[in-house]
């Protein structure tokens, strides 16, 4: 995105709504507080976004729409961009229909209003080219488990988490307890699963989709399906892993978003072509890390996870070994946890890591069912704005900065971290 820096435009808003958020922490950069704003208050919805999704990269779920707004339409619902930039900021689009926000066509431009006041230019993603080609044998490429957020692709070549499969007496499964993204689903049995290793003539069709679709970005993040038999995980991710990196050239940099693999797995990674490793944590707190984590915690182990991510650091560098956690869950029902509970945990976490060269990365967590997340929406937005910052000065002091060739402002929007690092 070839837009100026926005703090000028801030500096100069007049929304009353924007400014009581600037006045109030005013230590914190604007450019940071539009971006935690928006995540969290969403914008309304208007004919500008259902213009926008014939074009635009889809939301994964479409605005369907009231009561109302059915009568003067024949449909129920319409796709509707996924992500959005203003300035270097990206942001997930959330429809809120309280919300200040509203996107507003002038001309050819498409305008963030904060209520009656102009913000913000506003591009939405478009659908890359790849999105709808096909390889040689007619498959559309999104259909081989791709997928892009700003200028990073996401190559899911196995969709399904065994954890689905394995029942928990106390709780049905031992999925995470946030997560439904790797429910069993149609593709596993076309993307080479249950096997554990992906049929060959697999994975040359994946290989073809990659080598085109990336072209149109700056690094990957590869998932392979979580696996109970963590000897097993590994030795798929190194089969597509491989795969990988002989289809793209070497502009294109890959980190690897597996479980926390045994140290020869990923010196095995290191060797063929990967630069970084991501082995989400979750959650730091050890007795909610079981409770949020059930499947992690049985056929992983936290000490094992932890020392997955210190051996990492030996293979591919300080810095370069990143672990996820999702921020927000610890303050929701059942688990209850305080913002100074909850704060300490996690920064008690993020330092550890730090002082062994991983990276947390911070981000918010978005249920499914948000009624509850409403209600405590002020809170935990708070806590991820003072999380957020906390954790930037922590990196300070440890003189590390979030890797931008695996995560950058390009790709990061539901996180804040790479734009604590851009603008603070």
């Amino acid at each position: 995105m070839n837009q100026n820096n926005i703090s000028e435009d801030l500096d100069n808003c007049k929304s009353e709504h924007l400014n009581k958020l600037f006045d109030t922490q005013n230590h914190i950069s604007r450019e940071v507080l539009l971006k935690i704003s928006l995540l969290f208050s969403g914008i309304r919805f208007t004919p500008e976004l259902e213009e926008a999704g014939k074009w635009a990269l889809p939301n994964y779920l479409p605005y369907r729409f009231n009561k109302e707004e059915r009568l003067e339409r024949d449909v129920d619902s319409v796709d509707i961009p996924y992500l959005m930039f203003l300035g270097k900021l990206l942001i997930r689009v959330k429809i809120n229909s309280n919300s200040p926000y509203s996107v507003i066509r002038e001309n050819d431009d498409y305008i963030l209003y904060c209520n009656d006041t102009p913000v913000r230019k506003v591009e939405f993603q478009k659908k890359p080219d790849w999105y709808t080609t096909k390889i040689q044998d007619g498959t559309p490429i999104p259909g081989l488990g791709l997928s892009q957020h700003g200028d990073m692709l996401i190559v899911n070549a196995s969709p399904g988490c065994e954890y689905f499969l394995h029942q928990d007496e106390s709780s049905g499964n031992y999925r995470c307890r946030f997560c439904f993204y790797g429910a069993p689903n149609p593709k596993m049995p076309t993307l080479g699963q249950p096997e554990t290793l992906i049929k060959q003539e697999d994975l040359l069709r994946l290989a073809e989709a990659v080598s085109i679709a990336s072209k149109e970005i700056n690094h990957i993040y590869l998932v392979a399906g979580s696996m109970a038999d963590i000897n097993q995980e590994a030795e798929r991710y190194i089969q597509v892993a491989s795969a990988i990196t002989n289809a793209v050239d070497d502009r294109v940099n890959i980190c690897c978003g597996s479980s926390a693999l045994p140290k020869d797995a990923s010196l095995e990674l290191k060797k063929q072509g990967v630069g970084a490793v991501c082995f989400n944590l979750e959650i730091w707190d050890e007795e909610l890390w079981d409770k949020i984590c059930p499947g992690k915690s049985k056929f992983v182990g936290r000490e094992n996870w932890i020392q997955g991510l210190t051996d990492a650091v030996d293979v591919f560098g300080r810095g370069n070994v990143m672990s996820a956690f999702v921020s927000g869950i610890e303050i929701m029902q059942p688990y209850g946890y305080t913002t100074p509970e909850a704060l300490k945990s996690s920064l008690d976490g993020a330092e550890f890591l730090l002082q062994k060269g991983v990276m947390s990365l911070f981000t918010l967590y978005w249920p499914r069912d948000a009624s509850e997340f409403e209600e405590k929406s002020d809170i935990i937005h708070d806590y991820f704005l003072e999380l957020s910052n906390e954790y930037h000065k922590l990196r300070k002091q440890y003189d590390l900065n979030i890797p931008n060739k695996f995560v950058c402002q390009d790709c990061s929007y539901m996180q804040l971290d790479c734009d604590f690092d851009c603008f603070m």
